[in-house]
């Protein structure tokens, strides 16, 4: 009787460990494909950014800069009476 009781026990545990074990190795597998998604998303964003900063053009920049130089001169300039 026992015998049969420890051979019912061992086969229960054995199939609810190996499809626990099954369960977590898709999920490894699912995690590892989201990751690679991610890693290329964010390869492509690097390039786009560093496309976009390629693209700014640094005379714009500094005219800008000047621009905004001379309102804050002129601000600083006002005479108190």
């Amino acid at each position: 009787m026992w015998v049969l009781f420890f051979v019912i026990f061992y086969l229960v545990t054995i199939n609810t460990t190996s499809t626990k074990w099954y369960f977590l190795r898709q999920s490894m597998r699912e995690l590892e494909s989201v990751q690679f998604r991610h890693n290329v998303a964010a390869f492509q964003v690097a390039i786009a950014r560093r496309q976009l900063r390629d693209k700014v053009d640094v005379n714009y920049v500094n005219q800008w800069d000047t621009r905004q130089q001379q309102q804050q001169t002129n601000i600083i300039r006002m005479e108190l009476q």
